[in-house]
């Protein structure tokens, strides 16, 4: 029982309410005459509400997908800032069968494009949004971001300019152009991240290395992490304006209007009518779009006007249901149909579409480097003779990127590599002497393990994971102040033996960068996390002089037992040169801690720092030797 069908954006629905009053009023039986005459007249008037209410929703549905419409934009443009481009798409897919005809929902699948390096595409959709608005300012500008990207800097500043006459700064942008032009004035210092870095590199090409350096360390303090913003980042090299930092989706990118294909195609007002040749005694039928009533009709020959302009160029499903008089539904058929007008809903012009817009505009706009000022710093400190500020500029400028221009070899020759990858499972000495180290973390529960080693006068080494001692610095500071050890449980807490040699490059060299960060010390060692490695973990480790660290005594593995049996197992299998794991995170540990002291101590053993341990004789690299 169909005849026509289509689209999406209407939300009235019949409530459970109406159904039973519908039902109610049709159904009932044996009354006199005059009952049965204000029952019908009782009757008309409830349809009719009924019909003006399906009227009126339909118009409040309208907004309603305007706003669901607004709001996935919204979202797609959040997921766009931290790089989900997966679910990005997925909120555009939701946008695109709601509103076809605004631009907001172009421009956020161009830009998700650009981010990922697919430029064709790109450049496909912000035409798209120019073309239902002429000259529109982000599409401007996303034509000038392309043209960017292919070295084209003569289209891209034309595009730029025009794009300026929008409500988006986009001088910046036209700021950081006029760098790969003949030498421009010294710009002075800005709040905006873009212009300082165009100010900070126009002193620096003049060979102002203390004013650059100043102006930098400026921009950079608070910086945390070491990812680069997403999107076109700067760059400053000619032969490759932008970067484009983005990831990759997950799969290649299919609009939810290429899978219509095959389907019906319906344009303009169109007449949608029941079919009732096998359907009898049928009341009234009710017709929906997308599952949102449009219409209800109680007499033949039960058909409606439905208008898909109203609704985007885009698949939809329409449903046409036949009901008795006692509101049991008799016939139930749906029919899936493509809208295809030439002119479709037209762009939204409310002032949440403009919020929409600016959350757009923010993934769009040019973003600034974070690698190139700690690399400057990096070249003005060296020529300061400034050794110190030169290496740990350059480690941050290895931790975020090793592979940018000449930073990791620089960052080699500061280091002192070892000639072979060591590892270190306890030192061979006589005395009895021993470490205690302890893994991950810090955070809250870390300051009760540092109050047990003050009160028993223990120094300890502690492995802290990189990406948790930058979120807790004051942690550090204390463990530092206290006289611990401070080494490596690299940046992120991964498992080793799954990454790369890059990789674990990365996480070794970022979590070095928050350590001197926050208490100025270079660490020498590691832990990997769980002790798990690979053969992928040598090159980077000797190339930056890093040696891993094991132990000889394991505690974490009695954990859970009873506490006199973890104390006798760590008395028992401490020697001297012992290197012995605790865990600084888990509230069993630190409990049994004192336990543990007094239990070496009393066997006559000294506590001592990694380093200290291993300034009493040669390191054992083998496990059990």
């Amino acid at each position: 029982m169909i005849g026509i069908l289509t689209s999406a954006s209407l939300w009235f629905t019949m409530t459970p309410e109406v159904i039973f009053a519908t039902g109610l009023v049709c159904g009932l039986r044996g009354m006199s005459s005059d009952a049965k005459i204000r029952m019908v007249f009782l009757r008309w008037i409830i349809v009719r509400l009924l019909l003006l209410a399906a009227l009126l929703s339909a118009t409040a549905a309208t907004a309603q997908a305007s706003d669901a419409y607004i709001e996935h934009i919204r979202s797609a443009a959040s997921h766009i800032a931290r790089g989900d481009y997966d679910r990005a798409v997925a909120d555009i897919d939701n946008a695109l069968v709601r509103q076809s005809g605004d631009p907001l929902v172009h421009l956020a699948l161009g830009t998700v494009f650009l981010h990922t390096r697919q430029l064709r595409s790109a450049f496909k959709e912000f035409t798209a949004a120019h073309t239902l608005v002429k000259d529109h300012p982000l599409a401007l500008y996303g034509f000038g971001i392309y043209y960017l990207a292919h070295g084209r800097r003569d289209l891209a500043a034309n595009y730029f300019e025009r794009a300026s006459a929008g409500p988006y700064n986009v001088a910046p942008t036209l700021a950081y152009l006029s760098v790969f032009s003949a030498l421009p004035d010294a710009a002075e210092p800005s709040d905006d991240p873009v212009l300082a870095q165009v100010s900070a590199y126009t002193h620096y090409r003049r060979q102002d290395y203390e004013k650059t350096r100043s102006m930098l360390y400026q921009l950079t303090e608070g910086w945390r992490g070491f990812q680069e913003e997403f999107g076109a980042v700067m760059t400053f090299s000619p032969a490759e304006s932008v970067d484009l930092t983005g990831g990759d989706l997950s799969k290649p990118y299919k609009s939810p209007l290429e899978s219509a294909q095959g389907l019906r195609r319906v344009s303009g007002s169109i007449t949608l009518k029941a079919d009732l040749g096998r359907a009898q005694n049928v009341a009234y039928v009710l017709f929906f779009v997308d599952g949102e009533l449009i219409a209800m009709v109680n007499r033949a020959p039960f058909s409606c006007e439905w208008d898909t302009r109203k609704y985007s160029n885009a698949p939809h499903t329409v449903k046409i249901q036949g009901n008795d008089s006692n509101g049991i539904v008799l016939s139930d058929k749906s029919l899936r149909v493509l809208v295809s007008n030439r002119t479709n809903v037209g762009p939204l012009t409310s002032e949440e579409a403009r919020r929409a817009e600016s959350m757009l505009w923010e993934c769009l706009k040019l973003k600034p480097s974070r690698r190139i000022p700690y690399y400057m710093i990096a070249k003005c400190s060296d020529a300061l003779n400034d050794k110190s500020a030169a290496l740990s500029a350059l480690e941050t400028t290895v931790a975020i990127d090793p592979n940018y221009k000449d930073a990791r070899d620089l960052l080699v020759r500061h280091y002192e590599p070892l000639e072979d990858y060591r590892e270190i499972w306890r030192v061979d000495c006589k005395e009895k002497l021993a470490a205690l180290t302890f893994d991950d973390g810090p955070n809250a529960g870390t300051a009760k393990l540092l109050d047990v080693l003050k009160e028993k006068d223990v120094k300890a080494t502690i492995f802290v994971v990189g990406s948790t001692a930058e979120a807790n610095p004051d942690t550090l500071k204390r463990m530092a102040s206290e006289g611990h050890e401070v080494q490596i449980h690299p940046y992120s807490h991964r498992d080793l033996s799954m990454l790369s040699s890059a990789e674990i490059e990365k996480e070794l060299v970022r979590a070095a960068v928050v350590i001197r960060r926050i208490i100025g010390k270079r660490a020498k060692f590691f832990r990997p996390p769980g002790g798990n490695e690979n053969e992928n973990l040598a090159s980077p480790a000797r190339k930056y002089g890093f040696s891993s660290v094991f132990w000889t005594v394991d505690c974490i593995k009695s954990e859970g037992t009873e506490a006199q049996a973890v104390v006798e197992q760590v008395a028992s299998e401490t020697m001297p040169g012992s290197i012995i794991l605790m865990r600084s995170v888990e509230d069993e540990s630190i409990r049994l801690l004192p336990q543990v002291i007094d239990a070496l101590r009393s066997r006559g053993y000294k506590l001592l720092t990694l380093s200290e341990l291993l300034a009493s004789g040669p390191a054992v690299q083998t496990p059990g030797s």
